[in-house]
């Protein structure tokens, strides 16, 4: 099962010293491999199986993951996992890897159609910070 899968690598990324460009990158690329290979289970384990820590790891490969697959609907997936999981909008650079994952679909016209949402969540939670200092 993907799930099983998955992390398996993930666990072995995240023990990897973060100054090992070559091992990460092929960590990636394993990554990358198996979300590829059945965007079904890929979404399934995003919306079901994936944890906000998780998520934060696999933020790294959203880009590369959208641009080789072209698929809208993994891309509406990571933004779902954003309003399914508010505080990972705040988590460094994963909210900027699922914009970066919106921009390498090769459809000028597309934009998400849960990005507004996002953007609605952000701005609530960035006024919210606001109140509370």
């Amino acid at each position: 099962m993907l799930r099983d899968e998955i992390r398996k690598i993930l666990s072995s990324r995240i023990a990897l010293d973060n100054n090992d460009d070559m091992g990460i990158e092929k960590h990636w690329n394993r990554e990358i491999h198996l979300f590829k290979r059945d965007i079904s289970q890929t979404v399934q384990f995003f919306d079901d199986d994936c944890t906000a820590d998780e998520f934060d790891w696999f933020s790294e490969i959203f880009e590369t993951l959208a641009e080789s697959t072209q698929s809208k609907t993994v891309v509406e997936t990571l933004f779902r996992f954003i309003l399914n999981h508010p505080e990972c909008i705040v988590m460094p650079g994963v909210y900027e890897h699922c914009l970066y994952a919106e921009g390498a679909i090769v459809d000028e016209h597309w934009e998400c159609p849960l990005k507004k949402k996002t953007e609605d969540l952000l701005f609530t939670m960035l006024n919210t910070h606001k109140e509370e200092t």
